[in-house]
């Protein structure tokens, strides 16, 4: 387990798997604060190589922002497990919406959790977004499922099927 948070500070835990780590995670969490203006994208860039291949990657953000979905495909591309818990920002008082962030990341198959004002988090994790749940395709009915074999031959089965690797 490791971590890598920017607020008020550049905070970087590197992989470790002993049995104090834990702590040390939850103590950084505790004493760090969500200020900062780190893009995520470039959070994410800068500390690209600390992400070992087949590693898992949580991402916890309330940005509203698309630029880091790019980084999050290649480093799916590298057989990384990725899921991303969004924190909604209007919940606390922002004007921004997480759906075109949302939109994105269940087009590209990767597990979003978003976390509101109130919420019990059991119930939110337990609960992935999907397709059918957002607006742009609630509003078409339910969506047709495409079989791999059905594709025209430029995706992979678990592309078109969008796998649901989980942390």
């Amino acid at each position: 387990m490791g971590l890598i948070a920017y607020g008020d500070h550049e905070y970087v835990l590197p992989l470790n798997g002993g049995s104090q780590q834990m702590p040390r995670v939850l103590e950084t969490l505790i004493l760090s604060k969500t200020e900062g203006d780190n893009p995520v994208a470039q959070v994410l860039a800068k500390n690209y190589d600390q992400f070992g291949n087949s590693s898992c990657l949580l991402v916890v953000t309330a940005s509203t922002d698309t630029e880091w979905m790019s980084v999050l495909r290649e480093l799916r591309f590298r057989s990384l497990n990725i899921a991303v818990v969004l924190v909604d920002p209007q919940g606390f008082g922002g004007k921004e919406s997480l759906d075109a962030v949302t939109m994105e990341l269940v087009s590209a198959g990767i597990p979003a959790y978003v976390v509101r004002r109130g919420d019990a988090f059991a119930r939110v994790l337990s609960q992935p977004i999907i397709r059918s749940g957002l607006p742009i395709f609630a509003q078409f009915g339910k969506p047709e499922q495409v079989l791999g074999s059905q594709t025209h031959g430029d995706l992979s089965p678990e592309v078109a099927t969008a796998s649901g690797n989980t942390c």
